[in-house]
């Protein structure tokens, strides 16, 4: 791998594509860039473009590259989550060893974090068999996978003013509300969706 200058940015090259990267404000106060690509995952200087390091590889790698995310946990560590066709895998930010490999039995397509209102974190990601939680500390599920109206292709979470978190999915058909703190009412086996509009 290496990197060059290119007009006013820096280009960095030989990754197997296609790349997914991801950069984000790590807890020190840095900038962190984090780079996907056929299973593989490689940290870099932000603004330099120089590597500083490389993630576990997952034992069964998919040679497709699914969407990174991170996420800061209330005691500072952070995780680096992505789906893949066999399930969640889940890295700690500060090593790159590998937590979590093909959790779920699903494909996920793709993975998001937050704290939620009650001050616990947790990762949700969108799968075939449907709405997945999970412990992003473990990467152990949360619940049982929730069932989702249409094929499920995006998700997203945040916390609420106020407090409750939300989780909104998106299909082929519209956009899906869900209580983001279902699991941690122990209503993970009742949830319900909150609101559909297509």
């Amino acid at each position: 791998m290496r990197s060059k200058m290119v007009g006013p940015g820096i280009e960095i090259a030989d990754l197997d594509g296609p790349v997914a990267p991801l950069i984000y404000r790590s807890p020190a106060g840095g900038t962190e860039l984090v780079a996907a690509s056929s299973g593989r995952l490689t940290r870099w200087d932000a603004e330099s473009g120089r590597p500083t390091g490389n993630f576990q590889v997952p034992e069964n790698a998919s040679i497709d590259t699914f969407e990174l995310t991170a996420l800061v946990l209330p005691d500072g560590q952070v995780r680096i989550a992505a789906g893949d066709e066999d399930g969640l895998c889940l890295w700690d930010g500060a090593s790159g060893r590998l937590l979590a490999n093909a959790v779920g039995d699903d494909q996920i397509f793709q993975v998001a974090g937050e704290v939620t209102g009650g001050g616990r974190a947790q990762l949700v990601g969108t799968g075939v068999a449907g709405l997945h939680m999970w412990d992003p500390v473990t990467g152990a599920p949360l619940s049982p996978p929730l069932e989702h109206v249409g094929d499920v292709v995006a998700v997203t979470i945040a916390k609420l003013r106020g407090g409750p978190s939300l989780i909104v999915t998106g299909d082929y058909e519209g956009v899906r509300r869900w209580q983001g703190d279902l699991w941690s009412r122990r209503s993970a086996q009742r949830s319900t969706l909150l609101t559909s509009t297509c």
